[in-house]
């Protein structure tokens, strides 16, 4: 995607402006916006090619993450998969042809190499490389770090999810990617291209599709989005968008008209024009109904398969039904990554159990002799408790007893909270505090 579909994308422009087509000579009026929108795009696509181009960001070694707490060292999940991706991002880099010598001597520094799995770094098969990245957003009164050393090996063809609550990191990440701010340290390699020294080649590659519909128009139709966008391409693709995501009956409909699920399709239809290799899609299904959701998945499923996605997602099931691999970022750290079962498989025999009332310490005793360890964190006074418990083969076992004291009123109920995938979820939020 190009320095102007780029800072198009990214939100720079109020609706406010489109409320002019409602009254004078409708089509002019188009015009001219379409034009002022033009002049506005490439005054601040400038503004952001010179800014990215005095960027003062570092490359340096990888450094070996933060000493874990003491919580995080019980957890199961906290870890899993990081060392691994981190010797990946680091070998990868120090093996691509993108820097000068002098620069792959300092890369090498004391970080210990171990070539864990080399097909999943060759030049062949990385999409996007995110190498030691790091952001601060400085203010008079703190410094908050939203990006901590954070590497990533995105191979081509694969859906890719960034999961982890509001304020993690994951937007401040894909802003780095997409090149709409710089970046303190570190280096993103794009199909073998550096943001740093070739920022502009970069730009072509990335479609971008945000949340809220920030690149949609009101007063433009379906149609008239779809012909904007490629005309202000530099690579406009040949697919007919306007079959693809199904939107034939709605070509006519302004953007405004539309409901949430066919807005996001108009989204992504326009992100896509420039046939990038690379699609950003940050929370496009949030405000969207499951259907719709599940249906949009379907649709960039088949007309992506030779592209790299990046996506990030409030949805868990979305991420596990979806998504070939995904990392949890919190307090700008990659904290976990893998392929979706892998990490899944983590809590394989574990339940998370919610239990209205007191538990005795006697049925705590009696599960540790039948081989299943229930984890005793009771709050005395608290009427609910969460409770989580290992078990092999034997949770009917354990179902039993709690059916028993249920029976004898010494609980009111229980009952199982979480599925697998959102129990690693609360996990890594839980040992992050």
């Amino acid at each position: 995607m190009n320095s102007i579909s780029v800072g198009f994308n990214i939100g720079y422009f109020n609706t406010s402006i489109s409320e002019g087509f409602m009254s004078g000579n409708y089509i002019l009026l188009q015009l001219v916006l379409q034009i002022v929108y033009i002049a506005i795009l490439i005054y601040i696509s400038l503004l952001l090619d010179k800014s990215l181009m005095k960027s003062t960001s570092k490359i340096q070694p990888t450094n070996v993450t933060e000493p874990p707490t003491e919580k995080q060292k019980q957890s199961t999940v906290y870890g899993f998969g990081v060392e691994k991706m981190i010797t990946q991002a680091h070998n990868a880099y120090i093996n691509s042809d993108i820097k000068e010598a002098d620069n792959k001597k300092m890369l090498h520094g004391d970080y210990q190499e171990i070539d864990y799995a080399p097909e999943t770094y060759t030049t062949g098969s990385q999409g996007v490389l995110i190498y030691n990245v790091s952001k601060d957003y400085k203010s008079k009164k703190q410094v908050i770090r939203a990006n901590k050393n954070v590497n990533l090996l995105i191979n081509n063809n694969e859906i890719f999810g960034v999961l982890g609550p509001n304020g993690s990191g994951k937007t401040t990440l894909c802003k780095a990617v997409m090149m709409a701010q710089t970046i303190d340290s570190g280096d993103i390699v794009v199909n073998g291209l550096s943001i740093r020294s070739d920022f502009k080649e970069v730009q072509k590659k990335i479609g971008i599709c945000l949340q809220n519909d920030a690149g949609l128009f009101e007063e433009l139709t379906v149609t008239e989005h779809l012909l904007f966008y490629k005309a202000i391409c530099t690579n406009p693709s040949e697919i007919d968008f306007l079959a693809q995501f199904q939107l034939e009956e709605h070509k006519d409909k302004r953007a405004k008209e539309l409901s949430g699920g066919w807005k996001r399709r108009l989204s992504v239809a326009c992100a896509l024009q420039n046939n990038p290799d690379i699609l950003i899609l940050d929370e496009i299904t949030s405000g969207v109904d499951a259907v719709a959701r599940e249906e949009l998945w379907k649709l960039l499923k088949e007309i992506c398969r030779d592209k790299t996605i990046i996506a990030t997602t409030h949805t868990l099931h979305e991420a596990q039904t979806y998504f070939d691999r995904v990392a949890f970022i919190m307090n700008g750290q990659i904290v976990c990554c893998g392929k979706v079962d892998d990490i899944t498989n983590l809590y394989k025999n574990k339940i998370c159990l919610e239990v209205r009332g007191l538990l005795p310490k006697s049925f705590f005793a009696e599960m540790k002799e039948l081989g299943i360890a229930v984890e005793d964190n009771q709050v005395v006074g608290q009427r609910i408790q969460m409770l989580e418990a290992q078990c092999q083969d034997n949770v009917e076992v354990l179902f039993q007893h709690l059916n028993e004291y249920q029976e004898h009123k010494v609980i009111e109920s229980f009952s199982i909270t979480q599925r697998q995938f959102d129990q690693v979820f609360y996990e890594l939020i839980r040992v992050c505090e």
